[in-house]
């Protein structure tokens, strides 16, 4: 029976062998898969970061168009002035003439 206790023990080892060996790929594949997550989490932080970006960036152009928008009204408003201002000035260069007109007529009366 010795040969038989010889085949015992030596299926024990291989089992054993075999039990280390997936002992150590199950942890090599856990590692692995915190490489993993560490990657995933942070392409996540990466895309999170870029949106951010991204919404800052658009908020950033929307401020600019409204500023846009803003100077464009206040420079009609100046131009729409300027053409007040050029009319009243055309008025009073006007009024002024006739003024002299009339106090020339005045001094020839």
């Amino acid at each position: 029976g010795s040969m038989e206790n010889g085949k015992a023990s030596d299926v024990l080892n291989t089992m054993r062998k075999n039990l280390m060996v997936a002992q150590v790929e199950a942890d090599d594949a856990k590692h692995a898969a915190g490489d993993a997550q560490k990657l995933l989490a942070a392409a996540r932080a990466a895309e999170n970061d870029a949106c951010a970006r991204a919404d800052r960036t658009q908020a950033s152009l929307a401020q600019a168009t409204g500023l846009s928008t803003m100077a464009e009204k206040e420079l009609a408003e100046v131009r729409s002035d300027k053409v007040i201002l050029e009319h009243k000035l055309r008025e009073t260069e006007r009024l002024v003439k006739e003024a002299q007109v009339d106090a020339l007529r005045a001094t020839m009366e």
